[in-house]
């Protein structure tokens, strides 16, 4: 696999999970590896979109694979499955209590769980987003 611990133990790998997520975000597409609009899907863990159709992209890095799946009608990131071993569940990471803070919507609570185990939830209260405007020496 390409990370070799999916930390923290039992989260099915919640920070590469984050890390894949941040990177897709940064490099354009053809830097990052194979990254392709999959159709459209149910958010598999998530009550609130339950009978909903979001749209897939699946993200594709040094044979690891990320399934992002967007709210279609405003563009919000609602889950990440995050396939870091394939001998493992994934990393499902659901994004809800969303507000708008400084123009974008912001996810104010992260659950995560790996396979039918919930691993825990995080409540966002605060959130920067760095604009590249400073850089380090």
């Amino acid at each position: 696999p390409l990370f070799e611990h999916l930390d923290p133990i039992g989260s099915g790998g919640l920070f590469p999970a984050l890390w894949f997520c941040y990177r897709l975000g940064e490099l354009p597409a053809e830097q990052f590896g194979e990254v392709v609009y999959q159709g459209t899907a149910p958010v598999p863990y998530s009550p609130e979109c339950e009978g909903k159709l979001a749209d897939v992209v699946i993200a594709t890095h040094s044979g690891v694979d990320g399934w992002f799946y967007f709210d279609r009608n405003d563009g919000r990131l609602l889950e990440i499955e995050f396939f870091g071993d394939e001998q493992y569940d994934p990393c499902d990471i659901l994004f809800s209590d969303f507000r708008s803070e400084n123009g974008r919507l912001i996810p104010g609570r992260m659950q995560v769980r790996m396979g039918d185990q919930q691993y825990g939830t995080f409540i966002v209260n605060e959130f920067q987003i760095d604009n590249g405007a400073e850089t380090a020496p």
